[in-house]
């Protein structure tokens, strides 16, 4: 709680979206965040947010989830920092599934002509 500056009610909301976080041991919570913090260049507040929108984050494994699917939108942007900040605006983004999800929907995108820009990854993502 104090380490993402939360309050009772803020905590609250998160367990309620994601409760499971709750058994994660604490040597994986700072394995995760520091993770968030080194690729996605959050820290303070904007962490706190990010992990409030979407705790279940947390939940997912990095070398199998997180690192393959930041990379994805990496590789499909062609621009690191326009990613990051894809994700750090829709961190629900990054627990898709790369396989059923997420490469799919991109080349389907891409056989149609569509131009793929961070809107267009944030919509195959979400739809």
């Amino acid at each position: 709680q104090h380490q993402f500056n939360l309050d009772d009610d803020a905590l609250g909301k998160m367990v309620q979206r994601s409760p499971t976080f709750l058994g994660l041991s604490i040597d994986t919570w700072e394995v995760k965040l520091d993770w968030i913090e080194r690729r996605l260049h959050l820290t303070g507040d904007d962490l706190s947010k990010f992990i409030l929108k979407a705790p279940s984050i947390l939940n997912c494994n990095i070398e199998s989830n997180l690192d393959l699917t930041l990379d994805f939108y990496i590789d499909a942007l062609g621009d690191e920092r326009e990613a990051v900040r894809l994700v750090t605006n829709n961190p629900s983004l990054l627990a898709y599934s790369l396989e059923k999800r997420l490469k799919p929907r991109l080349q389907e995108t891409r056989d149609a002509g569509i131009l793929i820009d961070a809107g267009c990854l944030r919509r195959i993502g979400q739809y």
